[in-house]
C-alpha cells in the first residue's frame, strides 16, 4: 500500500489569462486506477489539500513503477482541464528512505511540452 498526502501546490500558473480556476489533484501509479482530492474552493494559485490518499500496488516496486501526480481545473461541470503534471521513481524513494518512513517531496508541475506550471508537495509512506 502506498499511501501518499498531497500537502499543498504553489504558483500555480493560470491556463486562460489570469482566470481562476478550482484545482483538483489526481494522483497515480496505476492509470486505470486514478485517486482525487478535493477541489480546494478558496485558493487556486496556492491550493491547500492536506488529504491523504491510498494507493494499492499490484506487485513489488521495480524500476518502472512511477507515481504520477497531475493538477486539474474543475471549475466547470464536466471540464477537465490539465493545469500541469509530475512524476516520481517510486524505486528511487524506497532506496532513499526505506519502507515504511515518510518521505516528503516538491515536485515541480509541467505542462505537456515542458513548461512549468508550479509546484506540488507530497508526503510519501509505502508499507509492506
Amino acid at each position: 500500500m502506498l499511501k501518499v498526502k498531497i500537502c499543498r501546490a504553489e504558483n500555480l500558473k493560470y491556463i486562460w489569462r489570469g482566470t481562476p480556476f478550482r484545482p483538483r489533484a489526481t494522483a497515480y501509479v496505476d492509470r486505470n486506477k486514478k485517486f482525487s482530492t478535493k477541489v480546494d474552493e478558496k485558493r487556486d494559485r496556492c491550493p491547500i489539500w492536506d488529504e491523504t490518499l491510498k494507493i494499492p500496488l499490484d506487485g513489488p516496486i521495480d524500476d518502472d513503477t512511477t507515481l504520477c501526480v497531475v493538477i486539474f481545473d474543475a471549475r466547470e461541470r464536466g471540464a477537465k482541464k490539465r493545469i500541469g503534471s509530475a512524476s516520481l521513481k517510486l524505486k528511487e524513494v524506497i532506496n532513499e528512505v526505506g519502507y515504511d518512513h515518510l518521505a516528503k517531496r516538491t515536485l515541480k508541475l509541467k505542462r505537456i511540452f515542458g513548461r512549468s506550471r508550479g509546484e506540488v508537495v507530497v508526503e510519501l509512506l509505502h508499507t509492506r
